[in-house]
């Protein structure tokens, strides 16, 4: 194992408005983005294990996806970034990874991280000694020692909607560790920004180089900044002094690097519930012989690890139900988890029957601001390939959703 000594840095320590009812069909508002799917959260947030930007990006079952901010970055191209140059993060980048590489062999390159809040106290770090932060959201992938590694040598994961919100810059460093031995010698490779759009395969959306770095052996090559609900990657090649991330933190002044202060995100708690749905297909017959008629219909609201299942309607294409109001959480506009509503008709002999879904992202919801809200959309087909309506059965008719948005401080 390595040497983990070295000097180290002191650890620093509802209200309801007018209620608003529109067609997702018919809105144009220009901070809403209708019909389009959101990538889903990492499968540990993911409210199923499906679901992914890339595969279903005009799924007409999915709306409210929020806009990104209009500088944010093509997902699909490669930017490449000067000393100082800025990428705005685009929201369905649910996770980021930086990969580093080197050409040298037998150079000992280290990748770290060091996670402050708005204060500049040192939340956390991250680094071949520790290789997970303490909230789960920013991980090493592994420590390369020789060199020898084809590709890229190693590689941090950041889980951006997993990141605290106290959380406002995430510094990423890269130092040599092997005694007497210079950057210069390592022969760093570009710094690459990338996102794993499918299980298997991964998009470059950003690179840039970190330059030669003469005579010294650890370098900033780049920061995260949060800025509201969004985030800010800012390509460095700042020299700094130390072997590891608790050396380089000892030695160095992190606020100094810092081109444009953070801002906070603005934190909304919302609350959902399906009143209704109207002409949803039948799927239960009346005879043996007949055809279908009528459903025993009940509505399912999950999100994350919340789940709410309505009574059943029964012998009803129209059913009401007098549902609770779901409660969510504390969000931000640019989250993309979605909220998912699901009608099923009840059978008790047999699995209950799939008649159509609909689905939210939870900070599109959010963004709609303060008040009680309301979509009548269409039922489509689940995201889940799995799961289909039975035989002789098309999915029709509509679902009415509605929410309340809060703000933290009234609640």
């Amino acid at each position: 194992m390595k040497d983990a000594m070295g000097p180290r840095a002191a650890l620093n320590g509802h209200l309801r408005s007018e209620h608003s009812c529109f067609s997702l069909c018919q809105q144009s508002c220009a901070d809403w983005n209708p019909l389009i799917l959101c990538r889903a959260q990492s499968e540990r947030r993911s409210f199923s294990t499906v679901a992914l930007m890339a595969d279903y990006a005009t799924h007409g079952s999915v709306h409210l996806l929020p806009k990104p901010p209009t500088r944010a970055g093509v997902i699909n191209e490669t930017a490449k970034l000067s000393a100082d140059g800025q990428y705005v993060i685009d929201g369905r980048v649910s996770t980021l990874k930086i990969a580093f590489d080197w050409e040298a062999k037998n150079v000992d390159v280290d990748a770290s991280v060091a996670v402050f809040d708005d204060q500049f106290n040192r939340v956390d770090v991250v680094w071949w000694d520790k290789k997970t932060s303490k909230y789960c959201s920013v991980h090493h992938l592994g420590d390369e020692r020789t060199g020898e590694k084809k590709g890229d040598k190693e590689v941090i994961e950041v889980e951006l909607a997993r990141v605290p919100l106290n959380v406002h810059y995430i510094f990423f460093t890269e130092s040599v560790y092997t005694k007497g031995k210079s950057l210069e010698d390592a022969k760093l490779g570009n710094v690459k920004l990338l996102y794993p759009n499918k299980p298997t395969s991964t998009l470059e959306i950003a690179t840039h180089a970190p330059g030669d770095q003469k005579g010294t052996n650890a370098v900033v090559v780049g920061l995260l900044t949060r800025k509201g609900a969004w985030w800010t990657f800012t390509a460095l090649s700042k020299p700094v002094r130390g072997r590891t991330i608790k050396e380089i933190e000892y030695y160095t002044d992190f606020k100094a690097f810092v081109r444009e202060p953070s801002s906070p995100a603005k934190t909304w708690l919302v609350k959902v519930w399906v009143p209704e749905a109207r002409n949803i297909a039948a799927s239960d017959k009346e005879s043996t012989f007949g055809k279908n008629k009528t459903s025993d219909c009940f509505v399912h609201i999950a999100c994350k690890d919340r789940k709410y299942t309505s009574a059943v309607v029964e012998k009803t294409l129209n059913p009401k139900w007098a549902t609770k109001k779901l409660d969510l959480g504390e969000t931000i506009e640019s989250d993309h988890t979605l909220v998912e509503i699901k009608v099923l008709d009840q059978d008790p002999s047999n699995d209950d029957d799939f008649l159509g879904a609909a689905y939210l992202a939870l900070g599109g919801m959010a963004k709609a601001g303060v008040g009680a809200h309301e979509v009548v959309v269409a039922l489509g087909e689940s995201l889940d390939p799995k799961e289909k309506v039975k035989r002789g059965v098309e999915i029709s008719g509509d679902v009415v959703i509605r929410w309340e948005v809060a703000t933290s401080e009234e609640e």
